[in-house]
């Protein structure tokens, strides 16, 4: 999925080839020419064998890629199939008796003249079982039937076997899972012999690979695992941007024509900072000279998105950092010096009610010492005046 949208998206990109194992599946599967179709038919016919099975399969299967059969294998009617974890040897011993998915009439109609509830109810479930699939088969042939085809019916002659069985019920769980959108938990085994506080790396490593994961790990590492609209890209890094034109601080939305452009402004401006963050990939850019700068730093430009690598997106978020960081000290800066002149102010205007008090204090102290001192010097003055006057009426 992700290889297809960087096709639509028009992203350079070498596509990683996921291995394919539908001619494994045509060579188990395929109507007539398959493993399971030839196994279903040797079940139906009455004196077939293991060893029948086994020609029959070396006949039709012998010349497929996948299929493998040696001298020693056609002498014991086995056979081997590449699959994508390996080659895999079968035993054609007991394929039809376990694959013809039998159960003897009298079985069913003793479980059904049981008088014990719960066997009486799985007698009639295999009963229903067996006219659901004898009905299947008439709709396949329709047509009146009589009554030795009824009777031959409801053998497990025209039953399909287990093979084939599984392989519809394996079709409907995919197309239920095409329909829907799964998570999965993988499990793995961490070895063989299925014992505790045992790893075996190679194990492990022989699951991923047979699992697929590996590839897709591939896909991964060299992919570009960050990607954003237009819009969101320019709302996240144009703060990087040193054109005043490219950047106008302005919500611009998903479908706007000049989305394009304003990311395109921002992406040539934002590759020589790149270049300048990643000293070691840029000093490898100039031996690189069939991609294009922005393609060699990992960062591209889709119809919609902007796909950027690991190391690219690294690159970027250090930088943003970086500017918020300067941005942000600013503000405090800012901030501090709001805070400290407003402190100062508040300092000064406390100073100057503190002084004016202070002086207002020292001054009416001074002035009842001055009052105290002149009425003093008057009350001795007139106590002098009042002495003189008396001495000079006495001595008059």
């Amino acid at each position: 999925l992700e290889q297809q949208e960087y096709e639509k998206e028009g992203i350079d990109w070498s596509f990683i080839s996921f291995p394919d194992n539908q001619d494994v599946l045509d060579l188990i599967e395929k109507k007539r020419d398959g493993i399971l179709s030839i196994l279903d038919e040797q079940c139906r016919l009455a004196r077939c064998t293991d060893k029948s099975f086994a020609l029959a399969v070396y006949e039709k299967c012998r010349d497929h890629p996948r299929f493998n059969v040696t001298k020693h294998q056609e002498a014991v009617f086995g056979f081997s199939i590449q699959h994508y974890a390996g080659l895999v040897e079968y035993s054609s011993e007991n394929f039809l008796e376990k694959n013809k998915d039998e159960l003897p009439k009298e079985t069913t109609e003793l479980l059904l003249s049981s008088a014990n509830p719960f066997l009486a109810s799985l007698g009639q479930l295999l009963c229903d079982r067996n006219n659901e699939s004898n009905a299947q088969h008439q709709q396949k042939k329709p047509g009146r039937m009589n009554p030795k085809q009824i009777q031959r019916g409801s053998s497990s002659l025209l039953r399909d076997g287990l093979g084939i069985q599984f392989s519809v019920q394996l079709g409907e769980l995919r197309k239920r899972i095409e329909n829907t959108e799964p998570h999965y938990v993988r499990c793995l085994k961490p070895n063989d012999e299925l014992v505790p506080n045992n790893f075996d790396p190679l194990v492990i490593a022989d699951q991923l690979r047979c699992a697929g994961v590996l590839e897709a790990i591939r896909v991964s590492r060299v992919g570009f695992p960050h990607r954003y609209f237009h819009s969101h890209f320019v709302e996240r890094y144009g703060l990087l941007c040193r054109k005043k034109n490219t950047w106008t601080g302005k919500r611009i939305p998903k479908r706007s024509t000049n989305n394009a452009e304003a990311c395109a402004n921002l992406v040539d401006e934002l590759t020589p900072l790149l270049s300048e963050t990643m000293e070691n990939d840029s000093g490898m850019f100039a031996k690189s000279k069939a991609q294009s700068k922005t393609i060699f730093l990992g960062m591209q430009m889709g119809q919609t998105k902007v796909f950027l690598r690991l190391r690219a997106f690294e690159a970027l978020e250090q930088l943003r950092g970086q500017t918020l960081d300067r941005a942000a000290s600013k503000i405090q800066a800012f901030a501090r010096m709001i805070a400290a002149q407003t402190q100062l102010e508040i300092a000064i205007y406390a100073a100057t009610i503190i002084q004016t008090f202070v002086r207002q204090q020292i001054e009416a102290s001074r002035y009842i010492r001055e009052q105290l001192i002149f009425d003093s010097a008057r009350a001795i003055q007139n106590s002098y005046r009042c002495f003189r006057a008396r001495r000079e009426l006495l001595a008059g």
